[in-house]
C-alpha cells in the first residue's frame, strides 16, 4: 500500500511513542482525514537506583526527566514521615542535574543532565515512610516515582570542636575561626559576641560562614560594640548539627594588648623593615627609618597608663614618640617632643595583637577622642609604610652609655700623658657612645659637648690652654634615658722650674702607681731608687683627701730608726728615719715604706699620691738632695677579670668570657672582660684570663 503517494511501499520499525512517530510524518494523511488528534503533554519519567537510611540521614538517588522539556533538569521532591501534603512530614526539593550518560544514550535527545544523588539530613529517626516525586514540566502532572520506609538511627553525637583562634586584625575588626568535625554533618555555626565593658547589652548573633567543610569563620566589627572599647572581646561559638546536638567553645580576645607596666622595645617599618630612629640636633628632634643597629636611637621605653595606653619614650633623650598634623601621610606625622607636664592623647598608643606579634594603634584613632582618625593613615595603608610593629627588648646590656676620656700631649692624641709642663696645652681626647651629648667639667668648671648625629659613637677633641701650676680633675659625664655615666682622670701641671744642682750627687725616692676599685684598699709601695748614701731623711707624703683615706703606713726596714705616726687624720703625712747616731750611710735602694689607702666608695678616675723632700743627711752631716716622683692610685669601678661582677675572678668568668667571644648574647662587664686593656674585647682577652684562673704568671689589666 502507497500510503504516503511517493510511488513506494515499504516497513518502517519505530521504537518511539505513537506521538513522536505521528508528528514526525506529517505525509500520513490517512489518520488526519479520520480526526485523530494526538497528545502533545508528558508526566515525568525516571528511575530510583538507590533509597536508604543511616544516621540522621536519608540517601536517594536515581534520574529524571520531562520529554516536555527534553535538556531540562527537573525538580525532585522528597518527602520523610508521610506523602506531600502530610502536616508532619519533612519536605526537601533537588535538582536532577548530575551527569547521567547512560540516561541521555538510550533516551534519544533527552540528555545527560538528569541524574540525582544525595543525602538529606533530618529530625525523625525510626521507621519512616520515604516518598519520592517527580516534579511536572509543561502539561501532564507530578509523577510518584517511590514510596519505600525506611528505619533512620538517631544521631546522639554533639559535633567537636578542634580549634579556636583570631587572625587578620585590623583597625576595624578582627577574623574569627573555628575549626570542627562531625559524624553526620555539621548544618550551621553562629557565634554571640559582647564586651566586658558593656556586658551584654552590646551582644551581637552572627552566623558564620561555611569555608569548607570543617571550618567557618566571621569577621567582628568593633562598630559593633561601641566606638570607645578598648576591653575583651567574648565571643562564644556554637557549632550544631542537622540533628540539633550542639557543643559551644568560647574565645576572647583583647583589642589592645597589656604587656606589663613597662618594657623596651624597638619600633619596626612593616613596608620598608626598617626601625624608627631619632635624630637629635639641639633642642630639636625628628625620626626616620633606618636599618637595624644597637644604640639607643632605635630603643623605645614603653610605660603603661591609666587607660591601658602606652606612653612610648626615646630611650636617646627621653622625647615622647605622638602624633600632629601634617601637609602629607592623610594629614597625619609622626612626632618626638618633649615630654611635658602631662600626657596628650595624641601621645597615647595600644598594642593590638598580629599574626606575628603587635601593631601600633594610635589612642587618637578611638572614638573622637582627636579631631584626627588615624585609621586609614597608620593601620590600612596599602603598601605598609605606615604600619609599624614592635620588637621587645630584654637585654639592655648593650644600650647603655659609655664614655672615656684621656690626656696627650699632642693634637693626633698620640702620646698619652697624666703630667704637663706649665704653658704647655693639654689635649683631652674624648669617646662617647649611646647618648646625646657629654659634659666635660674641669675642677667643677663644665663645657657641653653634642654628638655627632648620623652615628651613635662620638670622638672629640679639645684643647684645654693656660693650666697653672696644680693639680686637675677632668670628670666626664652623660647619660641617656636608661642609665648616666661618669668617668674622671686626673693631670698634674708643673711649674717649669730649674731644680738647683746640690753640692753632692742626689739621689731619687719615689711613690709607685697602682690600681684599685672603689671601697677597697690598696698598698702603695714607696723606694728609693738612687741612693748616694745616708743616715737620716725626712719626706712628706701627701694624697687627695676626696678620693683616699690613709690607714697605715709600715716601715720596710730599708733605712734606720724609722719615725712613723699612727695619726692618719690629715692628708699630709711626715715620713722620718734616722736619730744620728750612725757611723757609715746606708747606700741600698728599695722599698722604704708601704702607705696603706683606703679607696672611697663613690672615688672614680685616679687619685695622686705625692711625695715631696724636706731633708736627708750622710754621716758627715751634709744634706743629700733627692729628687721626689709622686705616683696615681687609678679608681676603676670593676675588678679586671670579674666579668659577671660577683666580685671575684675565677673560672666561670673566663668561660663567659669564653661565650661572648663566640658571639652569644650573655651579659657582661664589658670594661673588666678588656683583660689586656688595649681597648677592646677579643680572642687575646679570654686566652689571658684563661691562663690567670689557671695559675699562670699572669698579669690582668
Amino acid at each position: 500500500l502507497d500510503c504516503n503517494s511517493d510511488g513506494k511501499c515499504g516497513v518502517r520499525f519505530y521504537n518511539i511513542s505513537w506521538n513522536e512517530f505521528y508528528n514526525s510524518n506529517e505525509s500520513m494523511s490517512l489518520y488526519r482525514a479520520n480526526g485523530y488528534t494526538p497528545s502533545t503533554s508528558y508526566n515525568p519519567e525516571g528511575n530510583l537506583d538507590v533509597l536508604s537510611a543511616g544516621t540522621g540521614t536519608v540517601r536517594v538517588s536515581g534520574w529524571a526527566f520531562d520529554r516536555d522539556a527534553p535538556t531540562k533538569s527537573i525538580y525532585v521532591d522528597i518527602y520523610v514521615g508521610g506523602p506531600a501534603g502530610d502536616a508532619d512530614a519533612s519536605g526537601y526539593r533537588i535538582t536532577a542535574g548530575n551527569t547521567r550518560t547512560d540516561v541521555g544514550n538510550n533516551y534519544p535527545g533527552m540528555g545527560n543532565n538528569h541524574g540525582f544523588d544525595t543525602i538529606i539530613h533530618t529530625t525523625k529517626t525510626g521507621n519512616q515512610d520515604v516518598y519520592v516525586y517527580l516534579i511536572n514540566e509543561g502539561g501532564g502532572a507530578n509523577t510518584l516515582l517511590a514510596k519505600k520506609t525506611v528505619n533512620i538511627a538517631k544521631d546522639t553525637i554533639k559535633p567537636q570542636i578542634s580549634k579556636v583562634w583570631v587572625q587578620g586584625v585590623d583597625a576595624y575588626g578582627y577574623m574569627l575561626n573555628v575549626d570542627f568535625s562531625d559524624n553526620v554533618g555539621v548544618k550551621k555555626v553562629r557565634c554571640a559576641t559582647w564586651t566586658n565593658t558593656n556586658g551584654q547589652n552590646d551582644i551581637k548573633w552572627d552566623d558564620m560562614t561555611l569555608v569548607s567543610g570543617n571550618r567557618a569563620a566571621l569577621y567582628v566589627k568593633f562598630a559593633d560594640h561601641g566606638t570607645n572599647i578598648i576591653d575583651d572581646y567574648v565571643n562564644h561559638i556554637y557549632v550544631y548539627d542537622y540533628s540539633g546536638n550542639s557543643t559551644l567553645q568560647d574565645i576572647i580576645f583583647s583589642r589592645y594588648k597589656d604587656l606589663g607596666d613597662e618594657f623596651y622595645a624597638r619600633i619596626n617599618n612593616v613596608g620598608t623593615g626598617k626601625k624608627m630612629r631619632i635624630i637629635v640636633s639641639g633642642s630639636q628632634a625628628t625620626l626616620d627609618m633606618a636599618s637595624s643597629s644597637e644604640d639607643t636611637d632605635q630603643l623605645w621605653k614603653f610605660e603603661k597608663q591609666a587607660d591601658r595606653s602606652y606612653k612610648i619614650i626615646s630611650c636617646q633623650n627621653g622625647y615622647v614618640l605622638g602624633l600632629e598634623k601634617s601637609s602629607s601621610n592623610a594629614g597625619i606625622a609622626l612626632v618626638a617632643s618633649k615630654p611635658g607636664k602631662s600626657l596628650l592623647n595624641t601621645q597615647k598608643w595600644y598594642l593590638s595583637e598580629n599574626v606575628s606579634g603587635y601593631n601600633l594603634m594610635p589612642a587618637c584613632s578611638i572614638g573622637n577622642a582627636a579631631t584626627t582618625d588615624m585609621k586609614t593613615a597608620l593601620i590600612t595603608d596599602a603598601n605598609k609604610t605606615q604600619i609599624f610593629t614592635i620588637d621587645k627588648v630584654t637585654n639592655l646590656s648593650k644600650y647603655q652609655p659609655s664614655i672615656t676620656g684621656k690626656a696627650y700631649k699632642d693634637s693626633a692624641c698620640k702620646t698619652e700623658a697624666d703630667s704637663f709642663d706649665e704653658g704647655t696645652t693639654v689635649y683631652i681626647k674624648i669617646e662617647y657612645r649611646n647618648m646625646p651629648k657629654c659634659t666635660v667639667s674641669v675642677n667643677n668648671s663644665e663645657s657641653t659637648y653634642s654628638s655627632i648625629q648620623d652615628i651613635n659613637t662620638s670622638v672629640k677633641v679639645i684643647a684645654i690652654k693656660d693650666l697653672k701650676n696644680g693639680t686637675y680633675n677632668i670628670k666626664f659625664s652623660g647619660s641617656n634615658y636608661l642609665n648616666k655615666t661618669e668617668k674622671q682622670i686626673t693631670i698634674s701641671v708643673k711649674s717649669k722650674t730649674v731644680t738647683p744642682t746640690p753640692s753632692q750627687e742626689s739621689g731619687i725616692v719615689s711613690v709607685a702607681n697602682t690600681v684599685g676599685t672603689a671601697g677597697s684598699t690598696v698598698a702603695v709601695p714607696i723606694s728609693i731608687t738612687k741612693n748616694p748614701g745616708i743616715i737620716a731623711a725626712q719626706y712628706e707624703l701627701g694624697y687627695d683627701a676626696s678620693k683616699l683615706k690613709l690607714i697605715k703606713v709600715e716601715d720596710e726596714g730599708l733605712l734606720d730608726s724609722p719615725f712613723m705616726s699612727e695619726k692618719y687624720t690629715s692628708n699630709l703625712y711626715i715620713l722620718s728615719w734616722g736619730d744620728g747616731l750612725l757611723s757609715e750611710n746606708i747606700s741600698k735602694t728599695g722599698i722604704i715604706a708601704t702607705a696603706y689607702f683606703e679607696i672611697l666608695d663613690n672615688a672614680d678616675g685616679k687619685a695622686e699620691v705625692t711625695l715631696k723632700y724636706q731633708e736627708a743627711y750622710d754621716k758627715d752631716l751634709k744634706e743629700v738632695k733627692f729628687e721626689t716622683k709622686n705616683g696615681t692610685v687609678e679608681i676603676q669601678s670593676y675588678v679586671t677579670g670579674d666579668v659577671n661582677n660577683d666580685g671575684k675572678v675565677m673560672l666561670n668568668d673566663a668561660l663567659l668570657l669564653r661565650r661572648y667571644i663566640s658571639g652569644e648574647d650573655v651579659d657582661l662587664n664589658i670594661n673588666a672582660a678588656d683583660v689586656n686593656q688595649d681597648g677592646s674585647v677579643k680572642l687575646q682577652d679570654a686566652i689571658l684570663l684563661r691562663r690567670y684562673v689557671a695559675g699562670w704568671d699572669v698579669v690582668l689589666g
